[in-house]
């Protein structure tokens, strides 16, 4: 999740961008059959308080449906087949400025302020996140319930995380 955080962020192309995004959405929808396997927890009665806590979170359900209509196209009800209501208003690709940060051979940084694409998702409330914030509260609430789950967490170094070849 982090990688796809990370490159989601910073890429400049908008087809590449939400291409991330849909990646770190299903990573993130990934962590919930992680957690279910990892504490043994298989069978639908064991797994339902933790669906329903989920459920709750704004920003998780606007994390499924994201992952799960790049997968459906349309989500349904398991049992009836009817189309589901899509809590998630809106995910929409837009232009935000942004600062380059640069350094020289000499050690001095400059700064350019440049246009990119950029993404905001509007969740069932009406509150709006841009990627960055949607995807840190995201990472945020998964590590800290992995945690409190007694699940440890292993962060990456920088370099992993942007990609240097190691």
């Amino acid at each position: 999740m982090e990688r796809e955080s990370y490159r989601a962020y910073h890429e400049r192309d908008r087809i590449h961008k939400t291409d991330h995004i849909y990646n770190f959405c299903i990573t993130a929808q990934a962590l919930r059959d992680y957690f279910f396997e990892r504490k043994g927890l298989i069978e639908s009665n064991q797994q339902q308080p933790y669906n329903d806590l989920w459920a709750k979170n704004e920003l998780l359900v606007a994390v499924s449906e994201i992952a799960n209509t790049a997968k459906h196209f349309t989500l349904r009800y398991p049992k009836n087949r009817q189309p589901k209501h899509v809590k998630t208003k809106k995910m929409r690709v837009n232009k935000s400025n942004f600062v380059d940060i640069y350094i020289n051979n000499h050690g001095e940084t400059f700064a350019k302020e440049v246009s990119a694409p950029d993404c905001i998702i509007t969740i069932e409330s009406g509150s709006k996140y841009y990627l960055h914030m949607f995807t840190k509260e995201v990472l945020s609430y998964w590590s800290g319930f992995l945690k409190s789950n007694s699940i440890p967490i292993r962060r990456q170094s920088l370099s992993r995380l942007i990609g240097e070849r190691t």
